[in-house]
């Protein structure tokens, strides 16, 4: 019985690998969002912005700092002053990232309530050696409803996963029908 699981198994994968379309619409991602919203809940909390840790002593961090809270016209001149001189830095402020990923990286005696829950959407947090700037555009609490563009992905492997199931479903419908018609299987 396990070699036989074995080789359907193998059977399987090789049908998948080579007959499977794994395209998946973009409306039916969005579709499937949009039936299921309900279900999409943050876990954690969710921040769209920008976030540097810098030296105290690097060079010229009043441009910096200019730079850091300026809309997307000095994205780039921003950029190349990270590459050079901060420790680490993410500036896609366009998509959603875990706070939890940022927060780690802060002194300890910074209190997320500080930023996070307030108004105030920018800060300059100082520790004993470095700078750490942070700038939240959007916020998402944990709890609220996921964005789209955060499930996006997992809902398009759900969906190719549901639609290999089916197509494996019917693959095997097929060939028991037709052993059934030419007379290789009999059910009884």
């Amino acid at each position: 019985n396990y070699r036989n699981s074995l080789l359907i198994y193998e059977y399987q994968q090789k049908l998948i690998n080579q007959n499977f379309d794994t395209t998946v619409n973009f409306d039916e991602i969005l579709d499937y969002y949009n039936t299921n919203i309900k279900e999409f809940k943050l876990f954690q909390d969710i921040f769209k912005g920008r976030f540097i840790i810098i030296d105290k002593n690097a060079p010229n961090l009043k441009s910096l700092f200019k730079m850091f809270k300026s809309n997307d016209d000095e994205v780039d001149d921003l950029i190349s002053y990270c590459m050079l001189y901060a420790l680490e830095y993410y500036i896609n402020d366009s998509s959603w990232s875990y706070f939890n990923s940022i927060k780690q990286k802060l002194p300890e005696n910074f209190s997320e309530k500080e930023i996070f829950y307030s108004k105030r959407k920018y800060d300059i947090i100082e520790g004993e050696k470095y700078l750490y700037l942070l700038l939240l555009k959007k916020t998402k609490f944990k709890g609220t409803t996921s964005p789209f563009s955060v499930e996006k992905e997992k809902i398009r492997a759900l969906i190719v996963n549901e639609n290999k199931i089916n197509y494996l479903d019917e693959i095997e419908t097929d060939l028991v029908n037709r052993g059934k018609s030419s007379n290789y299987i009999n059910i009884y």
